[in-house]
Parts: structure tokens; sequence; C-alpha cells
């Protein structure tokens, strides 16, 4: 991190009311240089068709030209991209492709706000943030249920949030800790750009930013943060006769009472203070329903960050709360999977294992947690089949049979099921569940 923003963040945490002037000379040839190499060098180009690397090769004329252009007052925020990706259930997200000039000016813009915001942020913000990720977050609820006296849950998510963003009330949001005009009216031209559709067709946004800018996530978890985390924290937990946590990553979050009469009124007034910023509860996707060690017959499952959340028994019949892959999670990685076998089965065998046992990493690494061993062990076993199924249509006719194939897993050393959960992270884990409670 570059020591202006280590000052910034430094004053922000000391001086938790004060408001920062001159930002934008933050934003200097060196720094936006910096902020190049912070991109992902992979990332599809925007309108100007222009990819991270080619902006790379002239680096130093195109920052400083961008510079010059933003201290007269001459930069212009270009088109965004639309694109639409799948989501389960047959559903698409849209994506907003920024041109590369504009992702190296949001990076800078970006790293501003959360350093000063780093600070104000609290305990039960993961959504966005730096070295907190949402295994974080789901493990620090685990361990909150499992040694603190909640009974209730209230699971709510929030109807098109990045799409329901209040412009004006973002910005007056940033107020509180900026006063420099010029920055707000600089994220404002990013808010404001026009979409390009795919059909060539240019909407002007009214409201919302666009999912995959990169100044939307931090923008988003300021949002949050006035929105539900400090009414939350400091208003509910307040008025509630017993134990109250909040657990919110983006705009999905779960909130854990220890009485039921605090939990429904939180169910019943949660919409209401939403609707004051713009926002709506899926309904759907939001209800209060009991949790507890006691009368676990009763006890209903819920989702949270692909993990299901139950409670059980441990080898000594004591209650324990219980992780394991989500039903719905679980299906679409095998379906991803399979996608992956058909489309990169022409490579050539060192290649195509060497990315497949990358992708078997990754899932191990998010959902290796403690007493989830049976269903990595599930899905590695679906995984192999498919894997099978699809090696074997590299060509016309059939090249190998259970034997040959176990053997080439193992000359290619397939990435086996684990646990990926470490002692340390437990710790810490049991530490912050004991701050919070």
């Amino acid at each position: 991190m570059p020591t202006s923003l280590q000052r910034i963040a430094e004053k922000s945490a000391l001086r938790n009311e004060h408001r920062f002037q001159n930002l934008m000379n933050e934003l200097t040839p060196d720094y936006l240089a910096w902020c190049w190499t912070q991109l992902n060098k992979k990332a599809a180009p925007g309108v100007d068709r222009v990819t991270v690397r080619e902006y790379g090769k002239n680096l130093s004329e195109n920052v400083t030209d961008l510079w010059a252009r933003l201290k007269r007052g001459g930069y212009r925020a270009r088109l965004i991209v639309r694109r639409f990706i799948p989501k389960a259930g047959g559903k698409q997200r849209p994506l907003g492709l920024p041109a590369t000039e504009d992702k190296v000016l949001q990076t800078g813009v970006a790293k501003i706000p959360e350093a000063i915001y780093e600070a104000d942020f609290r305990e039960c913000s993961f959504g966005h943030r730096p070295h907190i990720g949402p295994k974080d977050a789901a493990k620090g609820l685990c361990k909150s249920l499992q040694y603190g006296k909640f009974n209730y849950i209230v699971e709510a998510d929030i109807r098109s949030f990045f799409d329901s963003i209040d412009h004006d009330i973002l910005l007056e949001m940033l107020e509180k800790r900026i006063d420099d005009r010029k920055f707000p009216n600089l994220i404002r031209k990013w808010l404001k750009a026009g979409i390009l559709e795919k059909d060539g067709k240019i909407t002007d946004p009214v409201t919302g930013t666009p999912q995959g800018g990169i100044v939307s996530p931090i923008l988003a978890n300021i949002y949050l943060h006035y929105a539900p985390d400090e009414w939350s924290e400091d208003v509910v937990r307040s008025h509630c006769r017993g134990e109250v946590r909040l657990v919110r990553y983006a705009d999905d979050f779960v909130c854990a009472f220890q009485y039921q009469d605090d939990a429904a009124r939180f169910y019943k007034v949660l919409g209401r203070r939403l609707v004051k910023f713009g926002l709506s509860l899926a309904e759907e996707k939001t209800r209060m329903f009991w949790f507890s060690r006691f009368k676990t017959k009763d006890n209903k499952r819920f989702d949270f960050l692909g993990f299901e959340y139950s409670w059980g028994k441990d080898r000594r019949r004591r209650p324990l709360v219980k992780l394991r892959t989500s039903r719905k999670k679980y299906r679409a990685s095998l379906k991803n999977f399979s996608d992956w076998c058909r489309k990169n089965r022409h490579l050539k065998m060192t290649e195509f294992f060497r990315r497949l046992n990358a992708k078997l990493r990754g899932y191990y690494n998010y959902y290796g947690v403690i007493g989830n061993f049976e269903s990595l062990s599930d899905f590695f076993w679906h995984a192999t089949k498919i894997l099978f199924k699809w090696l074997n249509r590299r060509s016309q006719r059939k090249s190998y049979n259970w034997k040959g194939f176990n053997e080439l897993l193992k000359f290619f050393r397939i990435e086996r099921p684990r646990i990926t959960e470490k002692k340390k992270q437990i710790q810490f884990a049991l530490f912050s569940a004991g701050q919070s409670a």
C-alpha cells in the first residue's frame, strides 16, 4: 500500500469524525501507475477494446495524460459494456465492463474510501474488505451460534441490491467523511455513465452501480454500513433483551437472537428500515425460524455463503453446529465441473490435469471445513465419474476402462479431498465469536 493511503487509514482510525480534504491530489501519475499493477491482466476489455496489457505498453504516457485531464476537468467516464453471466436456476447476472482507463482510475479512487472506512466498518461486515472473505463470515457465524445463547435466526436478502442503490443517498453518505467536492463528483460520473447493451442500445441509469465496476464493491459496502449495519449494532442491540449477532457479507445477512420477541421485532421493522434507503427485501429469501441447541427436532436448516447450517451431535453426543456444502452449491459445482471437462478435454493431458488440480484445490480450500469431509468425498466421487465420461470422449472410440483410468489419476496425482481448515483459523474464529458475544 502506498504511504499516502497508510496515512489516510491512520488518521481515519484516530479521528472517526474527520472529513478528508484534497483527496484528488492523491491521484498522481505514480499512484495511477501503481493502480495499473493491481489490475487483472486477463480482464475483458471495455468499450475502448484496449486490454490491460496493451494499456501498460505506454503506461507512463497514458497515466500522465489521464492525470492531466483530471487536473483540468477534462476527464469523461466512458460507456459501460453490459454482459450477462449464468446463475443457478437458469437466471443471469448482469456485469458491467468499464474501459481500461476507467479501471485504472476506479482502482485509485476505490483505495481511498477503502482506507478511510476500514476503521468505521463494524465487526458484522465481512464483504469486500481486505484480508476478510466469505469463509471468515461463515465460520464466524458458526462459532457464534455454537457458543452463544441464540435460539432464533432472521435470514434476509436484499432484492436487486446493486441495481437499487440511490445515487443521491450514496453521495450524501460519502460526504460524511469526505470534504472534497471534486471527489464525489468523480464517483457520480461513473454512477451516471451510460450502459451499452448487447443490441447496441444505450441506457442511462437512474439508480444502482454496475456489478463488475472496480469501485462498486466499496461503494456498496459503505451504503450497507449506514443502512443495516449501524442501525443493527447501535439501535437494535440496545433495544433487545438478550444477545444479538449480525453477520453480513455484501447484501446477504443473517441475524441471530436469544429471544423470540427480539427476533420478531427485528423481522417486522427491517423492511421499513431498508425502504428509507430505497431498498427492499426479497420476501422469498427472508424468514424467521427456530435454530437452537434445545429442541433440535424443531430446528430448520439454512444456507449462508455456500454452506448449510444444522444442529447435530459431536462424538461425545454434545450439541454441535455442523457445516456442509449447501445442496444448491453442490449441484452447481458439479454442473460447472462437467461443463469445464467438456470444453477442455482437447488439451494435452499434462495441461488438462494441471488446470483440473487447480480447480479441485480451490474447491477444497473453500469447502474444506471441519465436519465437511463426507460432502467433499461425495463431490470427488461424482467428479471422477464425470471426468471418466469426458476423457472417453476425446476421440471416436473409448480410451479408458476403470483400471486404466485409476492408473491415470495416480500418475497425474489428482487432488484428493481433504480438510484445509487449520487450527489457527479455528482459534481465530473462536476469538471473534467471543469478542462479538
